[in-house]
């Protein structure tokens, strides 16, 4: 089998952290308390890969986590956010795959969040 190096790993991933329409790119870092974060970092054997986070904000007052997390957003605004992050992620990834380092892609793309 081969061995990978932590620069071979590019996850995305939400963060309430950044607002909606942010994303921020890092390699390595803790979990954050986010249990696929804390399973990749426990099979690759390191914490220490790319890192791109999507801003979903925290949820509303009253609003559970889980249901911020994994339900369904409907306002149009807030999905047109996501998707323009989505899509600067996925830009960033493949402009990380393409040679890019980490520094140039974080200048480049590293936004904060629209709403």
């Amino acid at each position: 089998f081969k061995i990978y190096k932590g620069s071979d790993l590019v996850v995305l991933c939400d963060n309430m952290d950044l607002a909606v329409g942010g994303m921020r790119v890092r390699f390595g870092g803790g979990n954050a308390g986010q249990k696929g974060l804390k399973s990749i970092s426990e099979r690759f054997g390191s914490p220490d890969f790319v890192r791109m986070y999507i801003g979903i904000g925290r949820p509303a007052p009253g609003t559970d986590v889980s249901d911020h997390v994994l339900g369904r957003e409907r306002d149009e605004e807030r999905l047109k956010a996501y998707n323009d992050a989505l899509d600067a992620a996925a830009n960033a990834a493949y402009a990380y795959i393409n040679g890019k380092s980490i520094e140039e892609i974080q200048c480049e793309f590293n936004r904060k969040g629209l709403l």
